[in-house]
């Protein structure tokens, strides 16, 4: 399967002829070289809006706090629970405040290169998105936000023992995750090597 656009949206035809695409290997992954790190990216974002649209979005509504207004409340109002925590928390608005001071100029160039890549692919492909996500367009804040969003469960899980600690029961749940770590054994690679993946 090509890895490559179906549509004729300008940004896309930009971005994708700064990338040299390749055909996805047998493991179904996308291949591509670009010109340039911003290239790369770009095409980064392409395919993982081509790859997993919707996943794409609703993480990014979970990092806005509007999960439960996409999708309801959730058994036991766990959306409407989440969503209230990344307002409380202020993902968003953080992100968006602190963009320009934290975050690198490099990594800023980077991050908008994915999200070109990824706004192209709506463009390009408006039958594709889901009509919860509606004429809204991906911004370099959304990636951030949702970052903090998953994250946050461990400083908070922190917090909420140290609380608990000295007697106080917090009012916020806390969303355990684990890691996905992974190793591969050398049959297992095309290089023939064992591989650790953090």
């Amino acid at each position: 399967m090509p890895c490559a656009p179906r549509g004729d949206a300008a940004g896309a035809d930009r971005g994708l002829r700064a990338a040299r695409w390749r055909r996805r290997g047998g493991d179904g992954l996308p291949g591509h070289l670009g010109q340039s790190a911003e290239a790369g990216l770009y095409a980064s974002g392409w395919a993982m809006a081509e790859d997993r649209l919707s996943q794409l979005l609703e993480n990014y509504l979970f990092g806005l706090g509007e999960y439960a207004a996409a999708f309801g409340a959730g058994n036991n109002d766990t959306w409407v629970r989440s969503d209230l925590e990344s307002r409380m928390w202020d993902h968003y608005g953080t992100a968006k405040r602190h963009y320009e001071a934290k975050l690198n100029p490099e990594l800023r160039r980077h991050l908008a290169a994915f999200i070109d890549g990824i706004n192209a692919y709506l463009e390009a492909h408006p039958d594709e998105v889901p009509e919860w996500w509606g004429s809204r367009k991906v911004d370099v804040y959304m990636p951030v936000a949702f970052s903090r969003q998953f994250i946050w469960s461990w400083p908070a899980g922190q917090a909420r023992s140290d609380l608990r600690a000295i007697g106080i029961e917090p009012s916020f749940d806390v969303d355990l995750r684990a890691s996905n770590q992974i190793a591969l054994a050398p049959d297992q690679t095309t290089f023939g090597a064992a591989a650790l993946i953090i």
